[in-house]
């Protein structure tokens, strides 16, 4: 006779923990949808702004910059400081001259240069109020010059027109942009 043999517990198989498999599986899914949804990165405003066409981007700074009325609430200064970032800026996108570095004889003669040396094919009339408008504006911001309301609306009208002629043109037949 023979002892009695203790109790064997029965091998583990992979079906014992397949409900456990598939629970670790959808912790380890909903784990790497949180840190996807937290790590992936958000464009910031100045991305978004960088994807719009400088020329689009001033026309919609303007159209904000007409909506805000800072000139008509006695808030010239800010006005024109905001005037002439518009414009700078589209300049610097468009030109890829630095404008917003310059001070505005520097600008007007850099463009100037960059004029007769390359095919810009800005007009003269086009510089001309240019430094009619950044001077201006010069004034107003560093000098406490105020201008009249008539002066103010031919500046705005100056900065449309600038931004305008300084927009390259497509060549509807050839498809290519004309500098």
């Amino acid at each position: 006779m023979f002892p009695i043999k203790a109790i064997q517990r029965e091998p583990y198989t992979f079906q014992d923990f397949k409900k456990y498999l598939w629970w670790l599986i959808l912790a380890l899914l909903l784990i790497a949808l949180i840190l996807y949804l937290r790590s992936r990165k958000k464009k910031t405003p100045e991305e978004i702004e960088a994807a719009i066409p400088p020329y689009e981007l001033a026309l919609k700074r303007l159209k904000e910059l007409d909506a805000k009325e800072l000139w008509q609430k006695n808030r010239i200064k800010q006005y024109y400081v905001e005037l002439t970032n518009i414009v700078r800026n589209y300049i610097e996108r468009e030109l890829n001259i630095p404008a917003l570095e310059s001070t505005t004889d520097e600008l007007i003669e850099t463009m100037t240069d960059f004029n007769l040396s390359s095919s810009l094919n800005i007009p003269d009339e086009t510089i001309d109020k240019l430094n009619k408008l950044l001077k201006d504006a010069d004034l107003v911001k560093f000098a406490k010059f105020k201008p009249l309301v008539n002066e103010i609306e031919l500046h705005r009208q100056d900065a449309r027109e600038v931004i305008d002629d300084m927009k390259p043109k497509i060549n509807v037949e050839e498809n290519e942009i004309v500098e």
